[in-house]
This record gives structure tokens, sequence and C-alpha cells, in this order.
């Protein structure tokens, strides 16, 4: 009895000494699977984002420094999505759709009635990179995407601007009395926000989009307008589902 009693901590740390470094080796498996678990196959998803009041200024009209400054209401923005998973990467396809209206069009100290909206149709490729916080299905995602917009304006205005306008090498004036034109303009963005995995196909999302336009000639060639580089800001949430 004597003996066993002395071999009984000796049996005890052989078992601790052996059963240590697989106990480990299985937390490092474990954290690796945490961190790096593997992640492919597409998905599809929409966003629903609150777009806030911003403004987009002119080119200078009838001499420098005076240009017009047109500001917007706040408003709602609609993506749907494609994308695919590779592992934390994300490649994405999304087509967005913005419709607001005008508030009023600012020249020199006056302030121009404007009645009309303009109307944002974006396709841009963007790509993201998925952290895990504290759980892999719990992750900050940070993205950025290019691509192109079609902006269409239709708007009339309370009061005439005269402008100076040179068409085939000919200058002359022009009335502009109403905002109608469509042009195409390049869009860059820039994303942050948060995920959260509800079920085995299904992720919530919520975050912040940059999103900005370049300077654009407009349709109306007459009227000698082009709107400046401009950015609007949103708030958003979505859902993705993957299959």
């Amino acid at each position: 009895m004597n003996v066993i009693l002395k071999l009984i901590p000796r049996l005890v740390l052989l078992l601790a000494l052996t059963a240590g470094p697989v106990a480990l080796a299985d937390d490092l498996e474990d954290f690796e699977d945490f961190m790096f678990e593997p992640r492919h196959g597409l998905y599809v998803g929409g966003l629903v984002g609150w777009q806030l009041e911003y403004d987009i200024t002119s080119n200078d009209i009838i001499g420098s420094s005076n240009e017009l400054e047109f500001a917007f209401d706040e408003d709602f923005t609609y993506s749907g999505i494609f994308g695919v998973y590779l592992n934390n990467w994300r490649l994405e396809f999304e087509a967005n759709y913005f419709r607001t209206d005008y508030t009023d069009v600012k020249f020199l100290a006056f302030d121009i009635n404007a009645d009309g909206d303009i109307t944002y149709l974006s396709g841009l490729g963007n790509i993201y990179y998925d952290i895990p916080l504290g759980s892999k299905d719990f992750n900050l995602y940070l993205g950025g995407g290019i691509g192109f917009s079609v902006v269409q304006s239709d708007a009339d205005l309370d009061s005439t601007l005269i402008n100076s306008v040179t068409i085939d090498g000919i200058t002359t004036t022009a009335a502009i009395d109403s905002i109608d034109d469509t042009f195409t303009t390049f869009t860059y963005q820039l994303m942050a926000g948060l995920s959260y995995r509800v079920a085995d196909n299904v992720t919530l999302t919520g975050g912040y989009r940059f999103r900005g336009f370049t300077e654009s000639g407009n349709g109306d060639i007459a009227s000698g307008l082009i709107f400046r580089e401009h950015h609007i800001n949103t708030f958003e949430v979505g859902v993705r589902f993957d299959f």
C-alpha cells in the first residue's frame, strides 16, 4: 500500500507532462482555426443607407470666383451586392441607386429656389478585409472600391442666370433657368463597419461609407455648367446570404 501511495504523485506528474503539450497544441490549433478559418464561396445581399445632406459646387460662371452651390436633402440609398469569399478577403460587385431633391442654389449672396431632383446610378467593384473581433462570427470590415456613376439632374430655377459659353470656338451668352443634364463620372469609395453572422449563411452588417465623384461635364452643353468633384457620406445597414 505504501508503495502505491508513493507512486500516485509520480503518475500524476507524468500525466501532466504528457498531456500538457497535447493540450497546448490543441489550443494553438483552435486559435488558428478561429483567426484563419478559410471561407470560400459566393454571396448576395443588399444595403440600405441614409445619405447625409451635401453640396455640389459648379465651375465659375460670369467671370471668376462666381460659382453656383447646389444643396441637396438627406435621403435613402439602396445597393445590391454580389461577391465571393477568399479567406478573410472579399471581392464584390455593387449596384447602387440614390435619388434626392434639390433644396436651393446659392449664387454669390443670393439663395435661388430649385425645384427638382438628382439621381445617381452607380456600378462599383469593391474589395474588403474581415478582421475577427473575439469571435469568427463577429468581424470588423474595411474596404474600398472604384467604378462609374451615371448622374441625372433635373430642376427648375426660380431666377434666371446668364453665363458665358464657348461652343465650337464661338463665345456667346446662355440663360440658365433650369438644369436638365445627364453625365458619367468616375466614382470611388471607402467603407468600414461591423458584421455579425446570425446563422450559417446569414450575416448582418452596419457601417459607414464615404463616396466621391470626380468633376464632370454636363449633357446640357449650352449652359456651360460643370459639377466639381464632390463626396457623400452614408450610414448603412445590410444583410449577406452565403451559398
